[in-house]
């Protein structure tokens, strides 16, 4: 299920009108999300009786650790709740024998819920390490995700919201004093300078109620919030692609002004132009398909294919081969970083 359709899930379940699942896997990119779903689960508990009946239980401490708090019923509660708030994205062969043996007979009073940032664990590109060092527990083992599909467990989907699904999660900390509300424009712009991730949006729309006057307007977020690097990351390549050379050099000041070296931004670039070229090459394929290809969430594929649209894919090979070089050139001392990255503006406008 959606992040947005735990509530009413939970409420469902304490009315009677549904039934709790023994075991739910939070997990998705937001971490803001992923903290709300816990809370949500945290708050079954009677917290007069949370001390007996809400436990959690790191993933250092084992699995066997919350297989053991599972097993007791539930003090003065119709349940208990048992989390693991730091699972990893891949379940070794014991972790993973501890479950299904407990799912085989879960206690009816206790739910199990495990929070996951990164649902599919990243490929090994080793094996083994040179001095034969094993790889470590949390790099071994199935992919959480596979083992949700095997078992047939409920997943909280906690990706990152729609803009739709976004101000209806804003509405409460809007009416929140002070009292505020937002143009749409406004919405969009900070969803777009965000890129999505709810951790900020919450932050940012908190430091703009206080600065405006009753309506956050899109002049406010202009103002007041800094984009997120990959976003201003897309704005230059946007920028650079109408011919824009005044804004892409705004943007690359404002890197400057934030700290960011030279043979950061360029090395930034370089793999900003790749995914865009992927993209052109991959014009066929779905947003998932080409999300999991490129590693990145499906938010972030509608700004590639945004301006990577605006591109040939010669013009995208000819850009990935020259930051290639530059990159190079950088890293050896043959070019000063500062002084490489406004010639990259210069030739990328005319490439």
């Amino acid at each position: 299920m959606k992040y947005i359709e735990l509530k009413k899930h939970i409420n469902d379940c304490l009315n009677g009108a549904s039934s709790f699942k023994p075991m739910y896997v939070v997990g998705g990119v937001d971490a803001y999300l992923r903290q709300s779903a816990t809370a949500l689960f945290k708050a079954i508990v009677d917290p007069e009786y949370a001390d007996f009946n809400l436990s959690i239980v790191s993933y250092g401490q084992g699995v066997s650790s919350a297989i053991d708090a599972l097993s007791l019923f539930p003090v003065f509660d119709e349940r208990k709740v048992v989390i693991i708030p730091d699972f990893p994205s891949k379940l070794s062969e014991q972790d993973r024998g501890l479950i299904s043996s407990y799912l085989s007979e879960p206690n009816p009073s206790a739910i199990f819920v495990i929070v996951c940032e990164e649902l599919q664990g990243k490929s090994d590109t080793k094996d083994t390490a040179d001095d034969g060092e094993k790889k470590s527990k949390s790099d071994s083992g199935r992919s959480v995700a596979s083992f949700v599909k095997e078992a047939k467990l409920t997943l909280v989907d906690c990706g990152k919201l729609d803009e739709a699904t976004v101000a209806v999660e804003l509405e409460g900390i809007l009416k929140e004093e002070p009292a505020r509300s937002i143009e749409p424009r406004a919405l969009h712009a900070l969803v777009e300078k965000t890129l999505g991730d709810m951790s900020r949006i919450v932050c940012e729309v908190k430091k703009l109620k206080s600065y405006s006057d009753r309506v956050i307007t899109l002049a406010d977020v202009e103002a007041m919030v800094t984009p997120d690097l990959e976003f201003a990351i897309y704005a230059f390549a946007g920028a650079v692609s109408e011919q824009q050379p005044e804004k892409a050099l705004e943007i690359v000041d404002t890197f400057f002004k934030q700290g960011i070296r030279g043979d950061t931004l360029i090395s930034l670039l370089y793999g900003q132009y790749r995914k865009m070229l992927h993209a052109e090459l991959h014009k066929n394929a779905d947003k998932a398909t080409l999300a999991s290809l490129l590693g990145v969430s499906e938010g972030q594929v509608y700004h590639i294919r945004r301006v990577s649209q605006n591109y040939s894919q010669m013009r995208l090979k000819q850009t990935v081969d020259y930051l290639h070089n530059l990159q190079y050139a950088v890293r050896m001392g043959k070019r000063i970083d500062v002084t490489a990255v406004h010639d990259a503006v210069l030739t990328l406008l005319n490439i």
